[in-house]
């Protein structure tokens, strides 16, 4: 589910509160608070062979609320998008720099061969992802629907 609220926060969230949140929530894991993925925290989280993944979670919601602006304000004035693939699109942006930077940073870290790090660190994701974009892409429309949003 962290992929989906990394969508949420990107598609929801102008771009500084943004980059605040996924700041705050990588300074908080790196302190100790075990908010990562299965309750892990740590430095070492973030600089280990996983690293890239969190790392890119923080580029991606930049970049989705970078995509997704122009979205966000149609419906606050509105004037809601007819062309919602703008949000699917951004997501699948963010997810392309999510996965690349977890990939090459685990290709690094790891030395394994890239055919054991496509097998085991990208395409595995592959099935989750789209239905984590689904539902984000859902839930956005309904919240930008109701105008809750942050300017």
């Amino acid at each position: 589910m962290q992929l989906t609220v990394v969508f949420l926060i990107g598609l929801l969230l102008p771009i500084k509160y943004a980059v605040f949140s996924l700041a705050l929530y990588l300074i908080l894991g790196a302190s100790g608070v075990p908010i990562f993925a299965e309750g892990r925290s740590g430095f070492s989280v973030l600089t280990g062979p996983t690293g890239g993944y969190l790392l890119g979670f923080l580029m991606a919601a930049a970049l989705i609320s970078h995509l997704t602006k122009a979205v966000r304000n149609n419906y606050l004035n509105d004037m809601p998008d007819k062309n919602n693939l703008k949000i699917l699109w951004a997501c699948l942006a963010g997810s392309l720099i999510i996965l690349g930077l977890g990939v090459g940073w685990g290709k690094v870290s790891t030395a394994l061969p890239w055919g054991e790090i496509i097998k085991s660190w990208f395409l595995p994701f592959l099935p989750g992802l789209f239905v984590k974009m689904a539902l984000a892409f859902i839930i956005s429309i309904q919240i930008l629907k109701t105008k809750i949003t942050l300017r």
